[in-house]
């Protein structure tokens, strides 16, 4: 019931406030990260791969939707950018920090 929705809504904003904080105290975790030993970790950045990201064909439905969606209406929502991110950090092995245009 909306007890339900009541909690999960005061865990997300509490979340949101341990990442303001957080970003706060460290703002280099904008663009750095949090743990140098992964700097290394992705050196060669794809930009086949990251153009097939970018413009929503990489095969994978779900994520070339999104995308699409994106450059539609230059909107998404918080799952839906998570997602993307996600999918072009794990399984493009695309560098984070190389993500944005």
């Amino acid at each position: 019931g909306w007890l339900k929705s009541l909690a999960a809504h005061g865990a997300r904003l509490r979340w949101r406030s341990h990442f303001s904080q957080k970003l706060h105290d460290q703002p280099s975790i904008e663009h750095e990260n949090m743990v140098s030993t992964y700097d290394e970790l992705r050196k060669d950045f794809d930009e086949t791969k990251y153009e097939a990201w970018l413009n929503g064909r990489t095969g994978f439905p779900m994520v070339d939707a999104c995308m699409r969606s994106l450059h539609h209406s230059g909107w998404l929502n918080f799952r839906m950018r998570c997602l993307l991110v996600s999918f072009a950090s794990y399984q493009l092995w695309l560098d984070w920090r190389g993500l944005t245009p």
